[in-house]
C-alpha cells in the first residue's frame, strides 16, 4: 500500500519586504528537498531492515534473518567482517546457496551493489580497487617459518572482483543503524554499525513502487482569497509511492 507526502507553503509580501538575506524565499522554494530527504531515509529503513514489509504466500517475515529460511541455510544475515577479497568470496558463495523455497532449485543471485556506512567505505576501496593480490599461506603463516615450516607467498595482478560492484555509502546508513531496532535486535553502537555491510542485487532486492514522481510547483495569487492575504507566492511539493522488499534471496547482510 502506498502514501503520500506532500509540502505546502505560503509566502506573503510582508515576508518578503522584511527577509533582508533573502532566505525565507529561497527556503520555502525547496520544500522538494525536504520531501526527498524523508524518502531516502524510508528506503534506507527498508533496505536497513529497520522496516519491513516481505510478505511470502501471506506471511510476513522479516528483511533479514540468521534462522533456516525460504531456502536459506542460515537465512541471509551472516558473520561476515570485510577484511579483505575473501569476505566477499564468503558473501557471494552464501548468496549462490540459496534456493527455491518451492522447487528447491537454486536461485541464480548475480549481486552487483555493495553498501557500507563511511568508516568502511576506504576498506571497501582498498579491497575492490586494488591493482595486485598477495596471498600468503603455510603453516609458516602463523608460526615461525622454517625449512620444514615454510611461508607460501603468491602474487598476481589484479584482484578477484575488480570492476564487479557499484560501492555506495551514505552518512544516513550510519545514522539509522545507531538510531533505531532492526529485525528484532535493537539500535547499534557505532563501532557495530561500521562493520556491517550489505551486497545487493539492485533492481530484485528492492523497488519503490510510484503512483506518481516527486512533483514541485510554484504559482503566483490567482484567486481573491490569495491576493486579499497578501500571498506573493505558494510553494507545492507532492510524492506518492512506497519502498518495499521484492526478494530476500537478492540481498545478504554482513557483520562482524
Amino acid at each position: 500500500e502506498t502514501r503520500e507526502l506532500a509540502l505546502a507553503i505560503d509566502v506573503t509580501k510582508e515576508v518578503i519586504f522584511y527577509d533582508r538575506t533573502g532566505d525565507i524565499l529561497r527556503n520555502a522554494g525547496e520544500i522538494g528537498e525536504i520531501l526527498g530527504y524523508q524518502r531516502e531515509l524510508e528506503m534506507l529503513d527498508v533496505i536497513l531492515g529497520l522496516a519491513g514489509n516481505y510478505k511470502f504466500r501471506g506471511t510476513t517475515y522479516d528483511t533479514y534473518s540468521t534462522s533456516t529460511r525460504l531456502g536459506q541455510t542460515n537465512g541471509n544475515a551472516i558473520t561476515n567482517e570485510m577484511l579483505d577479497w575473501t569476505a566477499f568470496q564468503t558473501a557471494l558463495l552464501t548468496m549462490s546457496r540459496f534456493t527455491d523455497p518451492d522447487t528447491a532449485r537454486r536461485i541464480l543471485v548475480n549481486p552487483n551493489t555493495v553498501l557500507v556506512c563511511p568508516g568502511k567505505l576506504k576498506t571497501a576501496e582498498l579491497i575492490l580497487g586494488s591493482i595486485r593480490t598477495e596471498r600468503r599461506y603455510g603453516t609458516g603463516a602463523t608460526t615461525p617459518q622454517t625449512t620444514s615450516n615454510p611461508l607460501m607467498i603468491s602474487d598476481t595482478p589484479g584482484n578477484p572482483y575488480s570492476g564487479q560492484f557499484t560501492l555506495l555509502t551514505s552518512p544516513l546508513v550510519e545514522q539509522r543503524l545507531t538510531a533505531a531496532a532492526a529485525d528484532g535486535g535493537g539500535a547499534l553502537s557505532t563501532s557495530a554499525a561500521t562493520e556491517r555491510w550489505y551486497l545487493v542485487e539492485n533492481g530484485k532486492a528492492f523497488k519503490y513502487m510510484v503512483n506518481f514522481p516527486l512533483t514541485i510547483q510554484s504559482a503566483s495569487p490567482q484567486s481573491y482569497n490569495m491576493i486579499d492575504r497578501g500571498i506573493a507566492m505558494s510553494f507545492f511539493a507532492s510524492e506518492r509511492g512506497i519502498p518495499s522488499v521484492w526478494s530476500v534471496h537478492h540481498i545478504l547482510r554482513c557483520s562482524q
